[in-house]
């Protein structure tokens, strides 16, 4: 019995440790417009006109798949996944856009899970672009490390304001 709950106790604070080593939040990144509504995240979720670039970071232990359900015929570039303690940015231009999470089992299936419990979510508000770039919506920067996340936003033609 002791060895079990010894085991549990030692994984409990490695879960807590991941979780210790989050950076916060960034000064130019806010949460506004970011709901958070049964399992799902919603983007833009006040529906305010322009361009809005939100950065997705995995908060949870496990490998997730972020997708954005699409009435159209095809689901294909949506769906991302993001690794643990790893960055996602995505571009849109429409309100209510819907962010679906699920976890990748070792089976590559797909088990839905809370976005509250394993996604940490913002607006970026401090980034330059063209108006060229800022059409559509699209992924930016898939899966990077927190140290590789600001390169692969300029390698894509955004930069931090001065």
């Amino acid at each position: 019995m002791k060895p079990k709950i010894l085991a549990l106790a030692i994984l409990g604070l490695v879960v807590m440790n991941v979780n210790a080593v989050l950076p916060p939040l960034p000064a130019h990144c806010n949460e506004t417009g970011v709901n958070f509504q049964n399992q799902i995240i919603i983007l833009n979720a006040q529906n305010q006109p322009g361009t809005h670039i939100y950065r997705l970071q995995n908060i949870g232990a496990e490998v997730i798949q972020v997708n954005h359900p699409s009435n159209a015929g095809m689901q294909a570039g949506w769906a991302s996944d993001i690794s643990v303690n790893h960055l996602s940015a995505i571009l849109i231009n429409q309100g209510n856009f819907v962010i679906s999470c699920a976890y990748l089992k070792p089976q590559g299936i797909y088990e839905p899970v809370s976005c509250k419990n394993v996604i940490g979510v913002c607006e970026m508000t401090n980034l330059t672009y063209s108006p060229s770039a800022a059409q559509g919506a699209y992924w930016i920067a898939e899966n990077r490390a927190i140290n590789s996340f600001n390169t692969a936003l300029v390698q894509r033609g955004f930069s931090p304001a001065a």
